[in-house]
């Protein structure tokens, strides 16, 4: 696919084959492929995989499709597992700070703002100034 990409457009580079295609649906279809197909256990390693091998990019599409697609019980499950590996994010593991924030998103979808001020203040390490931002549902 990247060499058809190269001849076609003249180019070799990530971001511009990302801007050819549309990753963001993509990374939609495959989560919610997923979803409808495996247990939580395996979405969550899948996610974790995925944001290990994205570091540098973010594809909104995954966060909403899991908050979206997912049922209640296995969104609960998901928030729980996020729970327990959040407690192992370093201040310079970055490529998993997208794990708190989903979790703030979570509290946020479910118009939970007692949970979020405590996800906040929790992960303030992670979070630094960011700790005392208002509470807005998820749109």
């Amino acid at each position: 696919m990247f060499l058809l990409l190269q001849i076609e457009y003249n180019y070799f580079d990530y971001e511009d084959i990302v801007g050819k295609l549309n990753f963001e649906k993509i990374v939609g279809n495959y989560f919610i492929c997923l979803i409808s197909g495996f247990s939580v256990e395996v979405i969550f390693k899948e996610y974790l995989e995925f944001l290990a091998a994205k570091k540098d990019y973010d594809f909104e599409s995954m966060h909403k499709t899991l908050l979206y697609v997912m049922d209640e019980k296995k969104l609960e499950q998901f928030k729980q597992l996020a729970e327990k590996e959040a407690e192992n994010v370093k201040k310079d593991d970055y490529a998993h700070y997208d794990i708190i924030h989903f979790l703030l998103d979570i509290a946020k979808f479910k118009n939970d703002p007692i949970q979020y001020k405590q996800f906040r203040k929790k992960y303030s390490h992670i979070l630094g100034d960011d700790e005392n931002e208002e509470f807005e549902t998820v749109d």
